[in-house]
């Protein structure tokens, strides 16, 4: 993931050193989220780590966030409201990650636990993951369809929050 961003913004005409910045500035911002979940949930970082990019990597993540960031922004108002998508990916992905170390026993290994939370949530799973499908076939996507998606991946967040 390092290097495909790195080489996106080289092939893009942005020198080497500062592409080098900006995609490690792109790899610290979860950085806090990381260590918060860690040390509320007793997890070790390492494994706080891998269920964030594991749980990505199952909803494609990355992928609708690389979508939100082409919105066509037409005024200030879409300018904001492309911002608030990108702040509310952030923050579902951080809840999910959360759910999912605080579901879990300390043993075993992150892909156990997106694995174990993958079954537990199968059904609220694969209406977020149906509503991405639905996004990705659209030619010209929209606000609309992006906050109904997030809605989406709210829903499957807090419908897997840990009861105690």
């Amino acid at each position: 993931m390092f290097a495909e961003k790195f080489e996106g913004l080289v092939t893009d005409g942005v020198p080497e050193d500062l592409a080098r910045d900006i995609v490690r500035y792109e790899f610290l911002f979860p950085a806090t989220s990381f260590i918060d979940i860690s040390e509320a949930c007793g997890e070790k970082l390492s494994i706080v780590v891998e269920v964030y990019y594991a749980v990505g990597e199952e909803l494609q993540l990355n992928w609708l966030g690389k979508m939100i960031n082409q919105l066509r922004v037409g005024n200030n108002w879409q300018a904001l409201a492309r911002e608030s998508y990108l702040d509310d990916l952030a923050w579902h992905q951080r809840i999910l990650t959360a759910n999912i170390v605080d579901s879990s026993d300390k043993s075993g290994s992150a892909a156990s636990k997106v694995q174990r939370w993958s079954q537990e949530s199968a059904a609220s799973l694969s209406r977020a993951k149906e509503m991405l499908e639905l996004l990705k076939a659209e030619i010209d996507p929209n606000y609309a369809m992006f906050s109904v998606v997030l809605r989406e991946l709210q829903t499957l967040a807090q419908q897997t929050v840990v009861k105690n």
